[in-house]
């Protein structure tokens, strides 16, 4: 847990502002009255942990920053939550090129061949596996298995 990460008592006002959004906005999608709301988005007022799944998901659907910040201020994670994972940023064009040639590398160095043939190879699999529909994450697990 990062201590520079935004706190949700910061968040809240700054999110309903551009936005536009009124506390009795909120209050509403949150089902909440308006004098709650004022307490939680002060931070003076925490739901129940009976009530915090449906607060974290309530919250991340406006904007996940506010569903993760909610998280935190429970002392938890989305995660633990049940907030889905943030994607992660997809490499840049030179970060792909350079993990791509590494791998390929590394794929010649395995099948100790040159890295042309394992280029080649590795295209072939890569274009195979797409065709099939199978994700990375799948060709990893299956990679895996003897």
């Amino acid at each position: 847990m990062s201590s520079g990460a935004p706190k949700l008592v910061d968040l809240l006002p700054e999110w309903r502002a551009r936005e536009r959004k009124t506390q009795g906005d909120v209050a509403s999608v949150l089902s909440l009255s308006r004098k709650t709301y004022v307490f939680f988005e002060t931070g003076r007022w925490l739901p129940s942990d009976r009530e915090k799944h449906f607060f974290a998901h309530a919250l991340h659907g406006l904007d996940p920053r506010l569903g993760d910040a909610f998280a935190r201020a429970c002392g938890t994670t989305g995660e633990a939550l049940g907030l889905p994972k943030p994607a992660a940023a997809a490499p840049g064009a030179a970060q792909a090129r350079v993990a791509y040639d590494a791998a390929v590398y590394s794929a010649a160095e395995e099948a100790e061949v040159p890295p042309k043939t394992a280029r080649v190879l590795v295209a072939a699999v890569i274009a195979k596996l797409r065709e099939a529909g199978v994700t990375m994450r799948q060709a990893e697990d299956l990679g895996r298995r003897p």
